[in-house]
């Protein structure tokens, strides 16, 4: 089941969706609004959105733009945040440096579960569109898009 949600957070976090789209006014349950308030008392900027039976509040806190993921029984699930290439572990950053010779960097983001910390980008060229993901010291595909 782990694999199931991991899965729905990073495509969460990669895509947009046409059925999933940021509102203040998205019915919330009582579970999953107790966890949020309860582990993030402080955050500002609240938005919700929800697809199939998962939960992301998207959300400022201290200065930093995240992104909780819930159950529907309040379980959190994982959390996001966006990344500058400066904020990757060293040596993410050098091989990282190495792959994007011909392209550019256009999403990077850190994402933490119960089972730990991954880091995806998204590299993109004139030609292609790749997402990578790490889970210590190298990136291994995860993604490969054709642009037209």
């Amino acid at each position: 089941m782990k694999p199931l949600f991991m899965l729905l957070f990073v495509a969460g976090s990669f895509l947009a969706s046409a059925t999933t789209t940021p509102n203040n006014n998205t019915e919330v349950n009582a579970a999953v609004k107790a966890a949020f308030a309860n582990s993030y008392a402080q955050a500002r900027e609240v938005s919700w959105t929800v697809s199939e039976n998962l939960y992301k509040a998207t959300f400022a806190l201290d200065g930093v733009y995240m992104n909780a993921f819930y159950s529907e029984e309040g379980t959190l699930m994982g959390i996001s945040r966006n990344l500058s290439l400066q904020q990757l572990p060293l040596v993410l950053q050098s091989s990282l440096k190495e792959m994007c010779v011909d392209g550019w960097i256009s999403e990077l983001f850190e994402m933490v579960t119960d089972e730990g910390t991954a880091y995806y980008v998204t590299f993109e060229t004139a030609n292609d569109k790749r997402s990578l993901k790490s889970n210590g010291a190298n990136w291994s595909a995860y993604k490969k898009v054709r642009k037209l």
